[in-house]
């Protein structure tokens, strides 16, 4: 099947790209890995719409959510990347639209990365909630930093 191997060739452009070696923080290096993650999310609709197995689509899905995650959080917790690890996180929900680690994982991006932004963070926290509705204080929180940063202004 040509769109699982185009799918394949994506994944592991990216995994190459997460890889390199580069400066921290480099935004060429960032658009390259925009581009591949945008390729990623276009080989994962052209080939999920051709499955005709939903439980084996689903554990693929699960597999390559745990991986791309598992890179994101590489990528803020190991290396301090937090706007390449939102790209990585974003890629998650795309695939995966009731992933609770995609939703929580841009909400840690925007609240703790190199751009603290709660108002960005909100929608995700807010569609985490419906997802977890134990995390309701979270939206709660979120919500407080919105209206305490509109303040400031």
């Amino acid at each position: 099947m040509p769109q699982y191997q185009r799918f394949e060739e994506s994944l592991a452009t990216l995994a190459e790209l997460i890889a390199e070696e580069r400066e921290w923080d480099d935004a060429q290096w960032r658009r390259r890995l925009s581009a591949a993650c945008r390729s990623v999310g276009d080989c994962w609709a052209a080939f999920a719409g051709l499955v005709t197995s939903a439980s084996a689509l689903a554990e693929l899905r699960d597999e390559v959510v745990k991986g791309l995650v598992q890179h994101a959080d590489d990528l803020f917790y190991g290396r301090g990347e937090s706007n390449a690890a939102l790209l990585l996180f974003q890629l998650v929900i795309e695939i995966a639209p009731a992933s609770v680690e995609g939703y929580k994982g841009c909400v840690v991006c925007h609240l703790q990365g190199s751009e603290i932004d709660p108002a960005a963070a909100l929608p995700f926290a807010e569609k985490h909630v419906k997802l977890d509705p134990s995390r309701w204080r979270d939206v709660e929180y979120i919500r407080k930093l919105v209206a305490e940063r509109a303040g400031e202004m």
